[in-house]
């Protein structure tokens, strides 16, 4: 759980960019930013974000994830048609072996009990589950990606805000550090036609994705289409 807060990384980038009073890059406008990063870690790095929880599934075959959802990071077992029953693992199979082996798997005789799912990168909110669920289906325990919940602040440039409070961030304390970079690759981009600026932006931006690791190689990482060997 994390525990870092919003302010605090809003008040290191201040210091950092020289702006502690907020002329220049005032709290709201840092903050936006802030939430932005978070969005663009769990973009780059779905596990940043996981939740493993009981998921109702639908009658037939085709899934589709919880409106949190960022992508489908795996599911792994049955839970029973109450979410309390553990049953068997769900284990991942490419979808031409199950075109090729059983190409009417879509039409099959509903089983509440998973046995298979099928899983594209290309659609991460969708998956497909086989045999296809009963009109009263089972539940299966699913991990997946979610969007990570906006910052907030108590106060904006010394003023109290209505409700306010100085939330900690959603993902994470490790990625402090590229929060912290993308934040200040943004700010040091508003002014990038002062001599130094556009630059500073870049090495922040590219400080922040030297910790995160390339968008291409952590999808591959992160999908479950990655651990095909289960599949058998």
């Amino acid at each position: 759980m994390a525990v870092i807060t919003s302010r605090s990384i809003i008040d290191t980038a201040k210091i950092v960019i020289q702006d502690e009073t907020g002329v220049r890059w005032p709290d709201a406008e840092l903050l936006r930013w802030l939430n932005s990063a978070q969005r663009q870690i769990v973009l780059l790095k779905p596990d940043s974000s996981v939740v493993v929880e009981a998921v109702q599934l639908v009658a037939g075959t085709k899934q589709t994830l919880p409106d949190d959802g960022v992508m489908l990071i795996d599911v792994i077992r049955n839970l029973g048609v109450d979410g309390l029953t553990p049953g068997r693992v769900v284990k991942l199979v490419p979808r031409q072996i199950l075109d090729a082996q059983r190409p009417n798997w879509h039409t099959e005789m509903a089983n509440a009990a998973v046995k298979h799912f099928v899983y594209d990168g290309r659609t991460p909110k969708t998956y497909f589950v086989y045999p296809p669920q009963p009109e009263i289906p089972g539940q299966v325990e699913q991990a997946r990606s979610i969007a990570p919940t906006d910052c907030t602040l108590e106060e904006l440039d010394g003023v109290p805000v209505t409700g306010g409070v100085d939330s900690v961030i959603s993902i994470s304390d490790i990625y402090e550090s590229p929060l912290l970079d993308l934040v200040l690759a943004r700010a040091y981009s508003k002014d990038s036609d002062y001599a130094g600026n556009g630059q500073r932006s870049v090495t922040h931006m590219n400080a922040a994705y030297q910790l995160l690791g390339i968008k291409e190689k952590v999808e591959v990482a992160s999908e479950p289409m990655a651990t095909t060997g289960r599949a058998q």
